[in-house]
């Protein structure tokens, strides 16, 4: 019996209000670097994405400058 192909989530799509000063959370900001959520995290983990601003113990969020090199 064939196992049935699994199905990939898609992306969350990006906010309509792209703003500078607008914090987004990890789904938003791995859609607008047009990555998945773990490659996402391990960006974040290697460094090469800010950390995160944590607005609590578990609410990080980013802002659009630190996503896009020239927003």
């Amino acid at each position: 019996m064939e196992k049935p192909k699994r199905q990939r989530r898609a992306h969350k799509p990006l906010p309509a209000d792209l703003t500078e000063h607008r914090l987004f959370d990890a789904g938003e900001s791995a859609a607008i670097r047009n990555q998945g959520i773990s490659t996402f995290w391990r960006d974040v983990k290697r460094g090469t994405v800010p950390k995160p601003i944590y607005i609590t113990a578990r609410a990080p969020r980013w802002q659009l400058c630190d996503l896009i090199p020239n927003a």
